[in-house]
């Protein structure tokens, strides 16, 4: 069984924050013309997340660094790709980070984050395909499939230590699309920029392009002083009609996380070609006069807030901005244009648009904006998870999280100083997941609770999250075709629970505190951990009746050594019915053999 502190672990960091203010304190870089911000300003604040790849799948084991965080705090990401950092000192108002994983365009993120509430963010790294070798001795011009060009000079590459290069090298190049309507997960950095005045500025862009060149061995190069490349970005029909003539360059500053002004590039036809003397990322990008917007979502009632449901902002002169609600249904945009009438977005955890809404338009600066009613929120689920959690001596958990996993995100909310938790999940569409308690203080779990969609309310009495768990424990809510027949149970005798191997099959029971509370489940196979399992045969009781349970899933998390054929030291996994006009079961266990 894998441990649960280390897992946990292995994705926490700390509570979060970054450059935003405005303070004289100032950083001075390499270039002495470019002075970046250095706010002296520290706030406390959290930021969860997830990393992904470009079919929507996990990215496990990617370093995920807080570079605005005191000190820098690295993390790796776990096996559904997520990261947090907790309970740490950062600068200003937004967290800057940088994600790295093999095989993979480097990622950054600028999140703007607000205080006392859990924060959240999405990250997208795209595949390092090679467009094809080009002698250093000879350059060339290599395209993309969407039309993205660059051209590499004769004789102009050096190596990290600016040595001439003279052998063949791969190019890598991605075209970030600036209509997508996931650019929040696609764009390098925010919209932040330094204009070449050296004055703050807020961008609206026109694409981006990643471009790295590698040696044959692997290593970095780039171009040598006074050699230039070109680079050509396609503009989407959708927005050539408003593309200016002449476009700013800009380049993103890695170590900083701005977009400095470089040059400009000149539209041709359906592209933007420009001049480029080194390589990072570039960008096409118009300046704006920006107004930083912060506000909360919530149902009519007030009562609950959309958490973590995505947002999305676009105006007529900027091809829009994103990111995700916080816990508690609240947002904030920065460097987003003044002057116009914007449309927010909000879409639900199936990408599914369940309200538009028009904003402005605001004057530059700063805006607190009064709650906003979501009109629809009737068509909107929720699960309401209550319950009070304690730690290892029984005693209520004062510092602590309620950890929602589903199937490629997790989602954290906070305990109540007395242990206390009550939270309203919103959900759409069908769901499968596990809900956890963390505690902050000692980095100490819960075992984890099966959830599905079939399942609208759970009450957790006496939720412990401590290392040393019982040797054998098992909870269950077993929902009659009769709504008022309800059983639940939490941590029961182990003398009534255990699993045998049956005829080359394996039969698992699990049984109440009485012998009539029971579920008695087979399955043609010895168990495989990650793989869903239908029962062939079961049955299962209470006091009140027998019910018959056929089609009961069962997926086994984890399974200790062998100690026999087909006899394990120990298995643990969730079970839950997978025909929601029957009975239906939801469960978690550990168990020992007979």
């Amino acid at each position: 069984m894998k441990n649960i502190t280390t897992s946990i672990l292995s994705i926490i960091a700390i509570w979060i924050i970054i450059f935003a203010s405005c303070s004289t304190d100032t950083l001075i870089l390499e270039e002495p013309e470019i002075i970046f911000p250095d706010p002296v300003e520290l706030l406390k604040g959290n930021l969860i997340g997830s990393v992904e790849d470009e079919a929507g799948l996990p990215i496990s084991d990617a370093l995920v660094t807080c570079l605005s965080c005191l000190p820098v705090h690295e993390v790796m990401t776990d096996d559904k790709g997520d990261f947090r950092f907790l309970n740490v000192e950062v600068k200003g108002g937004s967290a800057y980070l940088s994600v790295n994983s093999s095989g993979k365009f480097d990622g950054f993120r600028r999140v703007a984050l607000l205080e006392g509430r859990i924060n959240y963010t999405r990250i997208l790294l795209k595949e390092k395909v090679s467009l094809g070798k080009l002698s250093a001795s000879q350059g060339g011009e290599l395209s993309d499939i969407n039309g993205a060009v660059i051209s590499l000079p004769a004789n102009g590459i050096v190596n990290a230590t600016g040595q001439s290069y003279s052998g063949e090298y791969n190019v890598f190049m991605s075209w970030i699309d600036p209509t997508s309507e996931d650019l929040n997960l696609r764009m390098v950095g925010d919209l932040s920029a330094i204009d070449s005045e050296g004055e703050l500025a807020g961008l609206s862009t026109y694409g981006m392009l990643q471009v790295e060149l590698e040696a044959t061995d692997g290593s970095e190069l780039n171009l040598s002083e006074g050699s230039t490349a070109v680079l050509e970005f396609p503009v989407p029909q959708s927005i050539r009609a408003n593309a200016p003539k002449e476009i700013p360059l800009w380049n993103y500053n890695e170590a900083n996380g701005y977009w400095v002004e470089e040059g400009s590039a000149v539209l041709d036809g359906d592209r933007y070609v420009g001049e480029v003397s080194h390589f990072s990322t570039w960008n096409v990008d118009v300046k704006i006069d920006p107004v930083d917007i912060c506000g909360s979502i919530v149902t009519s009632n007030f009562t609950k807030g959309l958490s973590f449901f995505q947002v999305r902002l676009d105006g007529d002169s900027f091809q829009g901005t994103g990111g995700w609600l916080c816990d508690d249904g609240s947002f904030r945009f920065i460097n987003v244009p003044s002057g116009e009438v914007l449309t927010l977005e909000i879409l639900n955890y199936c990408g599914e648009i369940i309200e538009t809404i028009n904003l402005g338009p605001y004057e530059p600066g700063k805006i607190e904006l009064d709650p906003i009613i979501i009109s629809n929120d009737t068509e909107i689920t929720f699960v309401n998870l209550t319950g009070n959690a304690i730690d290892c001596s029984d005693l209520p958990l004062t510092e602590g999280l309620v950890i929602i996993n589903l199937e490629n995100n997790s989602y954290i909310f906070p305990v109540y100083t007395d242990g206390r938790f009550d939270i309203d999940f919103p959900t759409c569409g069908e769901y499968e997941g596990t809900v956890q308690i963390f505690n902050t203080i000692d980095f100490t779990a819960s075992i984890e609770i099966a959830i599905s969609d079939q399942i609208q309310d759970l009450n957790l009495e006496d939720f412990k999250a401590c290392d040393v768990l019982p040797e054998e424990y098992f909870y269950y809510r077993f929902e009659t075709i009769i709504p008022s027949i309800i059983v639940e149970k939490f941590v029961i005798d182990p003398a009534f629970i255990h699993y045998s191997v049956n005829t080359g099959g394996y039969r698992l029971v699990l049984r109440g505190s009485t012998t009539a509370e029971y579920i008695d489940l087979e399955f043609d196979n010895v168990p495989e951990v990650g793989i869903d399992q239908i029962s062939t045969n079961g049955s299962g009781g209470t006091d009140m009746q027998i019910h018959p349970l056929t089609n009961v899933k069962i997926q086994f998390i984890s399974i200790g050594p062998e100690i026999s054929p087909g006899i394990f030291e120990y298995i643990e996994g969730n079970l839950r019915s997978s025909d929601p006009a029957r009975n239906m079961i939801f469960g978690t266990f550990r168990a020992k053999p007979e």
